[in-house]
């Protein structure tokens, strides 16, 4: 998750436009990724999944409690930059992580989420 936050970071600051293109799927850190595009297609039956953070720690209880402060700020981060850079509202993500669900998106929806700015 660290590197995909390194990336998205380059690809907001860069002069240069980066344009996304997701061709089969765009899956965790790949729809983040794919959000971040200055310009963003996809293809007609591309498809793109939402999901809550991942996490697991073993250790004493302050190591755990460490490790679910440290995934529920990664948490907070990925929604913040997919409501910037979409049309979701943090409802529709807080509906997912209460539901523990991972959320496919087909074409067709993510154009009206403004996921992808067109289909190729």
């Amino acid at each position: 998750m660290y590197q995909c936050f390194g990336l998205l970071g380059i690809m907001k600051s860069s002069k240069i436009p980066v344009h996304t293109i997701v061709t089969g799927c765009a899956m965790s850190c790949g729809f983040l990724i794919s959000i971040a595009g200055h310009k963003r297609y996809g293809y007609p039956k591309s498809t793109y999944l939402y999901h809550q953070v991942s996490g697991g720690a073993i250790g004493k209880s302050k190591d755990l409690e460490e490790e679910v402060i440290e995934v529920l700020r990664l948490q907070d981060m990925i929604e913040e930059h997919t409501i910037e850079n979409t049309k979701i509202k943090i409802g529709k993500l807080k509906k997912i992580y209460k539901a523990k669900s991972d959320w496919f998106i087909d074409t067709d929806e993510a154009v009206k989420l403004k996921i992808i700015d067109e289909i190729l």
